[in-house]
């Protein structure tokens, strides 16, 4: 019964950040099986909303995952950034998950970043999960195409921001589907929302 209490207070808190509060998280807070290996391919749009403009534009990316122990994983992506992550369930029991999800990124040109976060798998079994998660982020955000001052003006953000996600997790036995929705609010703006949408196929 605690755990149960405890499950459903932290996908409360979670939850409640992607209201206030987007690239995609083609993971869960449990980790893949030890020395699993996944490829896949990830098909998603990204961009931002603000109160005079907004911008949509499509981001592919190649993924991967490596699973690392019973409890953790390492996860890579190649796109439109280069990004790792190390992610460590913390809690990792049959019906919940609750993880450290550390990574650094590299957007193209020159831009680095990262996050410290929270996943949380609130609804677990063998072939589905709900994932929600809190990851304030240092991070370049989308800027108009033809927008060339990406520090800190209303057409382009680089900087801090905290970014909350949704996404689930369907392991259909060839393939594992997973689709994501994150959404950024910087913190030094208020005028705009970013986000990122897409889908994850694992083979």
């Amino acid at each position: 019964m605690h755990l149960l209490h405890f499950r459903i207070w932290v996908g409360l808190a979670l939850a409640l950040t992607l209201v206030a509060c987007a690239s995609p998280t083609y993971h869960s807070a449990t980790p893949i099986a030890e020395d699993a290996f996944n490829v896949g391919v990830g098909l998603a749009v990204r961009g931002y909303v603000g109160p005079n403009d907004h911008l949509i534009e499509p981001a592919p990316e190649i993924i991967l995952r490596k699973g690392i122990s019973e409890n953790s994983d390492l996860g890579a992506r190649v796109g439109g950034n280069i990004g790792v992550d190390w992610n460590w369930a913390f809690i990792n029991s049959p019906d919940f998950a609750l993880s450290l999800n550390i990574a650094a990124t590299l957007t193209l040109p020159a831009f680095p970043g990262g996050y410290v976060g929270l996943l949380a798998d609130v609804v677990k079994s063998e072939d589905f999960k709900l994932t929600l998660g809190l990851k304030p982020s240092l991070v370049m955000l989308a800027r108009p195409k033809e927008g060339t001052d990406v520090f800190g003006n209303r057409d382009g953000y680089y900087g801090l921001a905290i970014a909350g996600m949704v996404g689930a997790k369907f392991d259909l036995g060839r393939f594992v589907l997973m689709p994501s929705v994150n959404i950024y609010a910087p913190i030094e703006s208020d005028e705009r929302l970013d986000f990122a949408a897409g889908v994850g196929f694992y083979f």
